[in-house]
């Protein structure tokens, strides 16, 4: 077969062509990038935070129990819509401290979490567990009984056990709680330890 000195150039260009892209290839492995591995969506809060996108009511127990144990309250604050409200059991919003549990709106629950993070001294002293009781569920809203529980310090190590009903709503192709009732299970419940870390 007879090869003309053009197509012998042609040849040679493409297999320079060829090699520089391999080696580049190589260069981005070995510092640990992957050209051909899927980017994972960004995270709203810091990195190396675990965070999965709200587009199932799972995903949003996922971030709610992620972000308690980093204590990262960006991201905890992405499990809420910008209504939402938490109605203490009524043990807590009958009691004593009644005025603990008034008016708890997003706004609320921010700067309660955002005490409550602040007062962990060393990582990893928030434990969280969520199992499922009940849920009711639809294309658009969830009703979700969560049994929990929960232990942080203040400054001792308090315990938290009950029940919570999360209302959840869809917005587009995200979901986030509109409503928490906490369901007191004879003992100190979630809204007794957020209420520790209200200020009025």
């Amino acid at each position: 077969m007879q090869r003309s000195a053009g197509s012998c150039s042609l040849n040679r260009g493409a297999l320079s062509l060829l090699i520089g892209l391999c080696g580049a290839a190589l260069i981005l492995r070995a510092a640990g990038c992957d050209l051909f591995k899927p980017r994972e969506s960004d995270i709203p809060g810091e990195e190396g935070a675990s965070w999965s996108f709200p587009a199932e009511p799972d995903s949003v127990l996922f971030n709610l129990v992620a972000a308690y144990e980093e204590r990262n309250v960006e991201n905890y604050m992405t499990c809420f819509d910008s209504a939402f409200v938490f109605l203490a059991d009524p043990y807590e919003a009958n009691g004593p401290n009644a005025e603990r549990y008034a008016d708890w709106t997003y706004a609320t629950e921010e700067s309660v979490t955002t005490r409550l993070f602040a007062a962990q001294v060393t990582s990893g002293s928030i434990s969280l567990q969520l199992t499922d009781s009940l849920r009711i569920e639809s294309d658009t809203i969830a009703t979700l009984y969560e049994h929990y529980q929960l232990s942080v310090r203040h400054p001792t190590l308090m315990a938290a056990q009950g029940t919570a009903r999360l209302m959840m709503r869809r917005f587009g192709i995200w979901w986030s709680i509109h409503e928490w009732q906490d369901i007191r299970a004879d003992t100190t419940d979630w809204g007794e330890v957020k209420g520790q870390f209200r200020g009025r």
